[in-house]
């Protein structure tokens, strides 16, 4: 028997790689205000987090002088506007090439951090750093489905920019839902996760994701989990929650066993 009928999948961090991109952006969005940006991708990991609000407040932004509203629309405008597939999907062989660098302070490379993952951006175009899949992601998916276990994709980015995020991969095809917010807030996404469980009552399902966030939505649903160190937290932190945790999506594979 299958360990798992049902994978239900978190989308950034997890199957996507964007992690540089992320830092890339929050930290242009800090030099802008004078503020310190993070310094590396251990000091990003460790103050990410979920409500996205807190870890606003966390890197140092004043909600007294900006809305979080106000930044978040910034975010997202940076990391989606490098075109119309979410801000410079490159071919996987590194980062795009940007417009003008922002800011002077220094990121995880010691480069700016407007360019440290490529050369910064230019107005309206957004971060330029090449986003991809996961080595192995694709035919991770693959696998499963023709194991016979249904796979959703549960994500806390809005519907619209998920789907057109997804659209270069090709991947639509593994999965019977894919499962966004209705705004571009990130509070959270247990409430989509129940309602996903109540409709098709899955009868053994595991989360898979990359944060902490993913475990408290795991056992929201009465799901299993199994969180990967590449994504967005750093290994103890997801170690701390006590969940199975992988170094990368192989061992979350791993894991998961049984079925395939």
């Amino acid at each position: 028997m299958q360990k798992y009928t049902h994978i239900i999948w978190d989308w950034n961090g997890t199957l996507l790689d964007d992690v540089a991109r992320c830092m890339a952006v929050i930290n242009a969005m800090l030099e802008k205000r004078g503020l310190p940006a993070l310094a590396s991708v251990d000091a990003y990991r460790s103050v990410f987090g979920f409500p996205v609000r807190d870890y606003y407040r966390r890197v140092g932004f004043d909600f007294g002088k900006e809305a979080f509203e106000t930044l978040a629309a910034e975010y997202i405008e940076l990391y989606y506007g490098g075109d119309e597939n979410g801000g410079g999907i490159g071919d996987g062989k590194g980062c795009g090439s940007g417009g003008i660098g922002y800011g002077k302070g220094r990121g995880s490379n010691g480069s700016s951090a407007s360019d440290a993952c490529g050369n910064g951006y230019g107005a309206g175009r957004g971060i330029s750093c090449d986003i991809r899949l996961f080595p192995g992601a694709a035919e991770i998916l693959a696998e499963f489905q023709r194991g016979g276990i249904r796979q959703v994709i549960l994500s806390a980015s809005e519907t619209g920019k998920l789907l057109t995020q997804m659209r270069p991969f090709a991947i639509d095809s593994y999965f019977d839902e894919i499962l966004g917010a209705q705004d571009i807030f990130a509070a959270g996404k247990a409430d989509l996760g129940m309602a996903y469980v109540r409709r098709a009552m899955p009868e053994r399902a595991v989360l898979v994701g990359d944060t902490v966030h993913d475990k408290e939505v795991a056992d929201a649903l009465g799901a299993d989990c199994v969180l990967v160190a590449s994504g967005h937290q750093g290994k103890a932190t997801l170690l701390a929650c006590n969940a199975a945790v992988a170094d990368h999506l192989e061992g979350a594979k791993a894991l998961l066993g049984g079925g395939l």
